[in-house]
């Protein structure tokens, strides 16, 4: 489901992680997506296990709006709920994370940060993932170059 983003979704979100009033807004089973200011933003809704199904609808949709172009990820997993072992399993591989050229993760705590970097080092090298505790330095890092 897509819409624009509107007061009452955004109250939804964290205030520091949500869309502008007018960006369009994807709804689906586990996340809330919006692509603003040259970054896809993916919001990990809470109580909501995000499974290998979830994983594959979102990796359609990027598809979908981007085709092969490579585009960088702002991930808010703060209040997520757990992320099925296969669909960790799914985002680790060439089909689950060709389009992201470097993500950003947020996490809420330092424990989770660390614990958070040592999964991400098993998955895939060659993308370029980095947990963060603030939406400011994960925007930072996304927008250096290099």
């Amino acid at each position: 489901m897509n819409i624009t983003a509107k007061r009452p979704l955004m109250t939804q979100l964290p205030s520091d992680f949500s869309p502008p009033v007018g960006v369009k807004v994807y709804r689906q089973r586990s996340v809330i997506n919006w692509y603003d200011n040259n970054i896809y933003h993916i919001y990990a809704l809470p109580e909501v296990e995000h499974t290998l199904e979830d994983a594959k609808m979102q990796i359609d949709l990027v598809k979908k709006l981007f085709g092969d172009e490579k585009v960088k990820v702002l991930l808010d997993l703060r209040k997520a709920s757990p992320i099925s072992y296969n669909a960790r399993k799914y985002y680790g591989t060439e089909e689950g994370n060709g389009n992201f050229v470097r993500t950003s993760v947020l996490v809420n705590s330092s424990f989770n940060k660390v614990l958070a970097n040592f999964f991400m080092g098993t998955i895939k090298k060659s993308l370029k993932t980095k947990m963060f505790l603030s939406v400011e330095e994960a925007v930072l890092w996304l927008n250096r170059k290099g």
